[in-house]
C-alpha cells in the first residue's frame, strides 16, 4: 500500500496522500486544495472496507492531515482516498445525483448541500422539521 495516491472529491482530484509503513502503523500525510467553506474528512476505501482517518485541517497554506493507523486494521488491497464533508455524518437523506435523470428536488436544493456516498455524488437534505 505505501506510495502516493490522489484524494478525490466525487470523481475530482483535490489533493494527495502519501502512506508509508513506520512499524506495526500505516502514516498517512495528506494535503489538499480547498475553499475552507467547508469541512472535510479524509476517508479510505479497500474494496468493502471503509475507514474515516480524520478531519482536514488547515495546514502550510492549504488543508490536511497526518496520522496513522495499525496494519491490522486495514485490508490488504488497492486503496481509494476520498473527502466526505463533515455535515454528511449529520441527519438526512442521501440524494444521488445522476446525469442521465431528472432531478426531482429543486425546491429543496437551498437546504441541501453536496456529499459523497461510496463513490456516489449526491446532495443530503436535512430531515424535515
Amino acid at each position: 500500500m505505501e506510495g502516493t495516491y490522489d484524494v478525490l472529491l466525487g470523481t475530482q482530484k483535490m489533493g494527495n496522500v502519501v502512506v508509508s509503513r513506520q512499524g506495526l502503523y500505516w502514516h498517512f500525510c495528506c494535503r489538499c486544495d480547498l475553499s475552507g467553506e467547508v469541512m472535510y474528512y479524509l476517508k479510505v476505501q479497500i474494496d468493502r472496507q471503509c475507514e474515516r482517518l480524520g478531519l482536514l485541517i488547515p495546514v502550510d497554506g492549504m488543508f490536511g492531515l497526518n496520522t496513522q493507523l495499525p496494519v491490522k486494521r486495514l485490508e490488504q488491497g488497492n486503496p481509494t482516498f476520498f473527502l466526505q464533508a463533515r455535515r454528511s455524518a449529520s441527519c438526512g437523506q442521501f440524494i444521488p445525483v445522476r446525469m442521465e435523470e431528472p432531478f426531482a428536488y429543486l425546491t429543496r436544493l437551498q437546504e441541501a448541500y453536496l456529499a459523497t456516498q461510496n463513490q456516489q455524488m449526491g446532495i443530503i437534505l436535512p430531515e424535515e422539521k
